[in-house]
């Protein structure tokens, strides 16, 4: 368990980075989509254009609002359950860290304990909610992960945006006692061809689950029987407005785009290079006034 005084004291003291963020939108470019589309042969054309068609942008309001309904719904249920536990993992430097700290912001006056395993909650006896939150959830595999033994409490994926395939996962391999719940304001998103066609202001996630390197660098996609079009006539490009091209890919115009798989690119072009940004893994956090690097930091003495 972690204290959870220590836990108030810390949000408190990082409130600015956490709840306060000042994030840009990076709306899809349709001037460069269309070059895109029409770099491609005729026969594939019309599949580019679905690819758009299916492309969906969350703009940061958008998720912070769908992000708040979640916090609501939680607060709406705190009657049923003597312990609501908030579980906030140790990798500071990730998407759900931070929606971690958000959720508990909010929700302060109604969690009553934190940990950052579950099995941190095994203590409990009388009837618990568990809550795990999540920005995005395209598989499932990385939440799945979170569960390494069995509990008998209730446990709340509080996700804002989660893809059928990940919901399905969740629920057939959960096989535990516990009753699995999903907040009704989260919002449902589809895969397209083998992959998710969706990116946030806040993140654009690699390639095991998004069109990374096509948003990025506007390299072709795979449409069939991995299969890409052999007839493309690659120009660098983003496909997200306000993103530009990584500079690297720009000073190098002999690198072949096409050695790039899965998180090359952010081997080749570095992290913080990506766009949209991803402002939490920037962020300092202080406890006291010193770093902290990990949240168990805050365990109880």
């Amino acid at each position: 368990m972690l204290s959870i005084n220590y836990v108030r004291e810390f949000v408190k003291e990082n409130e600015k980075n956490i709840i306060d963020q000042k994030v840009n939108t990076y709306p899809i470019d349709e001037e460069n989509f269309l070059k895109w589309i029409n770099n491609h042969s005729e026969k594939y054309k019309p599949k580019a254009s679905m690819f758009r068609a299916n492309t969906t942008h969350i703009n940061f309001s958008q998720f912070t609002e769908t992000l708040c309904k979640l916090c609501a719904e939680i607060r709406s249920i705190k009657d049923v359950y003597k312990n609501i536990v908030l579980l906030i993992p140790n990798m500071i430097k990730k998407s759900n860290f931070w929606i971690s700290l958000y959720m508990f912001h909010y929700l302060n006056d109604v969690i009553t304990h934190v940990c950052y395993k579950i099995e941190g909650a095994s203590i409990l006896k009388e009837k618990t909610l568990i809550i795990i939150p999540d920005d995005c959830s395209y598989s499932g595999t990385q939440i799945i992960s979170h569960f390494s033994v069995k509990t008998p409490h209730h446990i709340l994926f509080a996700i804002p945006y989660i893809s059928k395939e990940a919901k399905e996962r969740i629920e057939r391999e959960i096989l535990q006692e516990e009753k699995i719940l999903f907040c009704e304001s989260t919002i449902e998103f589809k895969k397209w061809g083998d992959l998710w066609p969706i990116y946030f202001d806040h993140k654009l996630a690699d390639e095991i689950s998004t069109y990374q390197l096509a948003y990025a660098i506007g390299k072709d996609i795979f449409y069939e029987d991995f299969k890409s079009d052999p007839g493309f006539k690659y120009e660098p490009m983003s496909l997200i407005k306000g993103c530009n091209l990584p500079e690297v890919l720009l000073r190098d115009n002999k690198m072949n785009i096409y050695e790039f798989y899965t998180d090359d690119i952010l081997k080749v072009v570095g992290v913080d290079e990506m766009c949209p940004p991803p402002f939490y893994k920037k962020i300092e956090y202080t406890f006291r006034g010193k770093p902290l690097d990990h949240i168990i930091e805050l365990a109880e003495k």
